[in-house]
C-alpha cells in the first residue's frame, strides 16, 4: 500500500522532469546560439573583402568637414566597390578635394535611401555626395541587405522603416537580427563569396541570363519611379551637400534600355549627371568573367574619365553660381 505522502512525492518529481527537459533544452539552444554568432564572427574576421566593405563604411562615417579641401564621397553598390578605383579617383582630383568610397556590393535604394541620413546623423560630413547604382537596380521593387542595415541604419531607423513600408513581424525581425547579429548581417555576403568560389558559375549565370533582358518598366513609369526616388536622396543631402548621379556602364541590355529615363529624371531635379561611359558602349574585352564589373584595368581608366567629368561639373557649377 502507497502512503500518501509517497504518492505527492511521484506526482512532484513527474511535473519537475518536464520542467527540467525544457530548461535543458533552452540552454543548449542558446549554447548553439552564441556557437553560430562566435563561428561567424571568426569567419566575417577572416573575409578580407568584407573587412574592405566594411573598412570604406567605417571611413565614410568620419567624414570631417575641411576648410582647406572639399570632401567628396562616393557612395552605392558593387558599381562603386569594384568598378571604381579610389586612387586613380584622387589623383584624377585636384589637391583640393579628398576623394573617399563606400560600396557596398548587392546594396540597394532602400539601403541607402535610409542609410544617407543614417550616415549624416553619424557625424558624416562630405561636401558632395557621388551616388552610383544601375539603372534597372534604381526602379526594382524595395528590398533591404543586411550589411547596410547592420552598420549604418540605427534602432529608430529600423522602427521608422517598418511603419512606411508596413513590414510584417517576420520582416520586421528579420531588419532586427541584421542589425545586431553578425551572422544574420553576414548571410547574403556568405552567399555571393561562395558563388564566387565556384568555378565558373557567374560566367554561366550571365550567359543564361545576360544575353536578353527581362520585362522593362516602360519609360514614363521609369521615369516616375526615378525622379521619385533621386528627389529622397537629394532631399536627404541639401543643402549642406552637393548630390550627383553616377551612371555606370554594366554592359546590360536592361540598363541600356532604362537610362535615358533615369538621366532624364535627374536632369529634370537639377541634379548632375556624370556618365563618362554610357550602357554597352565598351567591348566585353574591359569586363570580367561576369560581363558585368570591370577588369581592375578598365576600372582605373572609367575612374580617371569619372574624376575628369566630376571636375568639370563642379567647375560649372561655380561658374553658374559666380554669374549669378
Amino acid at each position: 500500500m502507497i502512503e500518501t505522502g509517497q504518492v505527492k512525492s511521484v506526482h512532484t518529481t513527474g511535473r519537475k522532469q518536464p520542467k527540467r527537459e525544457l530548461t535543458a533544452l533552452l540552454v543548449t539552444l542558446l549554447l548553439v546560439m552564441i556557437s553560430v554568432e562566435y563561428l561567424a564572427r571568426a569567419m566575417h574576421d577572416r573575409r578580407m573583402a568584407t573587412l574592405r566593405v566594411e573598412q570604406g563604411v567605417r571611413n565614410a562615417i568620419l567624414i570631417a568637414h575641411s576648410p582647406d579641401s572639399r570632401q567628396v564621397l562616393f557612395a552605392g553598390n558593387s558599381l562603386v566597390f569594384d568598378d571604381l578605383s579610389e586612387a586613380q579617383l584622387q589623383r584624377g582630383l585636384n589637391p583640393g578635394f579628398v576623394v573617399h568610397a563606400a560600396g557596398v556590393p548587392g546594396s540597394t535604394y532602400d539601403d541607402w535611401q535610409v542609410g544617407l541620413p543614417a550616415l549624416f546623423a553619424r557625424g558624416s560630413q562630405p561636401d558632395i555626395v557621388v551616388f552610383s547604382i544601375s539603372p534597372s537596380q534604381f526602379i526594382r521593387p524595395s528590398e533591404t541587405t543586411p550589411l547596410p542595415v547592420s552598420m549604418l541604419w540605427r534602432l529608430r531607423d529600423i522602427f521608422a522603416y517598418r511603419h512606411d513600408r508596413s513590414l510584417d513581424l517576420t520582416q520586421f525581425t528579420e531588419l532586427f537580427l541584421e542589425h545586431y547579429s553578425t551572422f544574420y548581417s553576414l548571410r547574403n555576403t556568405v552567399r555571393i563569396y561562395v558563388r564566387k568560389f565556384i568555378p565558373g558559375y557567374e560566367a554561366l549565370v550571365y550567359t543564361w541570363t545576360g544575353s536578353h533582358a527581362g520585362p522593362v518598366t516602360p519609360r514614363p513609369a521609369a521615369e516616375t519611379i526615378d525622379a521619385e526616388r533621386l528627389a529622397k536622396l537629394a532631399a536627404e543631402c541639401r543643402p549642406r551637400r552637393q548630390f550627383i548621379l553616377l551612371i555606370s556602364p554594366t554592359n546590360q541590355v536592361e540598363d541600356q534600355q532604362l537610362e535615358s529615363a533615369l538621366k532624364a529624371a535627374a536632369e529634370g531635379l537639377g541634379i548632375a549627371v556624370i556618365e563618362p561611359i554610357s550602357e554597352r558602349q565598351w567591348p566585353l574585352t574591359k569586363f570580367r568573367e561576369d560581363h558585368y564589373h570591370l577588369t581592375p584595368d578598365a576600372a582605373d581608366e572609367f575612374s580617371a574619365l569619372v574624376a575628369a567629368d566630376l571636375r568639370q561639373k563642379l567647375a560649372d557649377v561655380n561658374q553658374l553660381a559666380s554669374g549669378q
